[in-house]
């Protein structure tokens, strides 16, 4: 695919042979069916387009194998001075350490990833799992199995390349109905899935609420090998997914400040 990053409007060609198959964005735009070289050339619509060649499919259901046998490498806009490579992430934790591992190099070699995000990698709202659990199943991925040991070697894969993970975490999530945990703050509302199953009270951020449930998640994300937390705000500020939260005198930067170590 060339060398050197892949700007908007650029022309690229691409050079396929029998077998194999040209993605852009993980959208399939040729593949050739003759023992001949094939040759395309098409521009590229966005900065962040990234180009695949080779015996691969973006449906495949095992991550680490999605890139099976790749013979051209991705090239890359530049990223912002913030972030260390480009911004992906993982959502499968149920499978081995070395097939998280082989995940973590495929995103690392052929997308640039060095930022990793860390989806519903936890338990429940209010409190992070259990240090004695091996393995926990998470309220909303369809309580798919998250296994320690996995989570361990994915971070411990990504500072091997330099790279940096973040565990999601709902930053206005707290278990439904858990007085306890929402004692002395404001509870806005419910969230529900599409499905109209309630999974999380929506709580009000501020600093007071950022000294309550910062520190444990804290400790979690440290003891798993997370360089931080991705804190999830529930979409832009005027969404109708905030749920009057603004209304409310929501503090997310003082949330991010009672946060720091």
């Amino acid at each position: 695919a060339g060398s050197g990053p892949v700007r908007s409007g650029d022309a690229v060609a691409i050079e396929s042979h029998q077998g194999e198959a040209v993605y852009v964005a993980g959208e399939q735009v040729s593949a050739s069916s003759s023992d001949e070289a094939k040759q395309q050339t098409w521009t590229i619509d966005l900065d962040a387009e990234l180009v695949v060649v080779g015996e691969c499919s973006p449906q495949a259901s095992d991550p680490s194998k999605m890139f099976a046998t790749p013979v051209a490498k991705h090239t890359f806009p530049p990223t912002t001075s913030a972030l260390l490579g480009h911004y992906g992430y993982l959502s499968v934790y149920h499978m081995s350490r070395s097939e998280i591992r082989e995940a973590v190099r495929q995103m690392v070699s052929h997308f640039g990833a060095k930022e990793f995000q860390f989806y519903d990698a936890f338990q429940m709202y209010s409190h992070p799992p259990d240090d004695s659990l091996a393995e926990w199943k998470c309220i909303v991925a369809n309580e798919s199995i998250v296994r320690r040991s996995t989570i361990q070697a994915a971070t411990d894969e990504i500072r091997h390349f330099g790279g940096r993970s973040w565990l999601y975490v709902q930053a206005v999530g707290s278990d439904v109905g858990d007085a306890a945990h929402q004692d002395g703050f404001v509870s806005v509302a419910t969230f529900t899935l599409s499905s109209g199953t309630p999974i999380f009270d929506v709580m009000v951020p501020n600093a007071a609420w950022g000294l309550r449930i910062v520190p444990e998640w804290a400790a979690f994300a440290k003891a798993l090998g997370f360089s931080g937390i991705h804190w999830d705000t529930l979409g832009t500020w005027d969404s109708p997914e905030h749920l009057g939260l603004p209304a409310h005198d929501a503090d997310i930067p003082g949330f991010l400040r009672a946060a720091l170590p």
